[in-house]
């Protein structure tokens, strides 16, 4: 070779090198969480008839990232050009996809809402049902618990299920659950499985209002959205800032290609000069 490395591409190989190392690192253990997710938390797959499971989005994601950070460590440090253009046009890719992906969410995100309303509301009608996917009954419990909610709209959605309607049986051997909720409901005492009975039931002997039970009144329809709404902004500076990531890496690399295609031609025109 008849040129040293200049400053700007040792800059350039090292700032590709290190950021696309750590992407390799984040791969690995996106690839890791997504196999344990598969193994471990299969009850989250069936919450989502709309997409596909969050198990598989992981795990594509973690293979893509592996996949981008390999070919960019090594393009860069071996100064391959095969290794860099291919880094380079799989970055673009990715690239392009995540912005269309970002408009369907918006541009779908009504249609998104509704199939989320439609699933919970169908779970609720079937809650205890012994036809019916008991996963779903997991995945609304914990849902209820973390978003402090109940039901789909609200608290008398469970009128709709025949275990928690209140033209159920009272009997204690036939349905002790008659015109109450889940205790997943419960605002206190969720271990107590007595904690949701009777609670959208006034009576002459207690006359407790619904707002002074202890369960939760609103919907988890609205709490989602609650909860979406709260963390959206957070999540479009993320994107954002993952996106100027990746459109520096897509400028940084084809720098880089552009000095070892300079060092490539002086290196043969001195090979021709010295018959080197």
């Amino acid at each position: 070779m008849f040129c040293e490395c200049s400053w700007r591409q040792k800059f350039l190989k090292y700032t590709i090198f290190i950021s696309n190392f750590l992407g390799w690192l984040l791969g690995l253990g996106l690839l890791g969480l997504g196999a344990w997710v598969v193994v471990q938390r299969r009850k989250y797959d069936s919450v989502s008839s709309l997409a596909v499971s969050p198990a598989i989005i992981i795990l594509v994601a973690g293979s893509v990232v592996f996949i981008i950070g390999f070919f960019g460590c090594l393009g860069a440090m071996r100064k391959k050009r095969w290794l860099l253009e291919t880094y380079v046009v799989l970055l673009t890719i990715l690239f392009l996809l995540e912005v269309v992906a970002g408009i369907l969410a918006f541009v779908y995100r009504d249609e998104i809402r509704d199939e989320v309303s439609d699933v919970i509301k169908e779970t609720v009608e079937n809650y205890k049902n012994p036809d019916y996917d008991h996963e779903l009954q997991d995945v609304l419990d914990e849902m209820q618990k973390q978003l402090t909610c109940c039901g789909a709209t609200n608290y008398n959605d469970w009128e709709s299920n025949p275990y928690f309607s209140c033209s159920s049986p009272t009997s204690t051997n036939i349905n002790a659950s008659a015109c109450g909720v889940p205790r997943s409901c419960c605002k206190t005492d969720k271990d107590n499985p007595m904690c949701g009975v009777n609670t959208r039931r006034s009576t002459s002997t207690t006359n407790l209002a619904p707002s002074q039970t202890n369960v939760y009144l609103d919907g988890c329809v609205s709490a989602l959205e609650e909860w979406f709404d709260e963390y959206v902004v957070a999540i479009g500076w993320t994107a954002f800032a993952l996106a100027v990531l990746q459109a520096l890496g897509i400028v940084f690399a084809n720098c880089l290609l552009r000095d070892i295609q300079v060092e490539m031609r002086v290196s043969e025109a001195g090979e021709e000069i010295f018959g080197l």
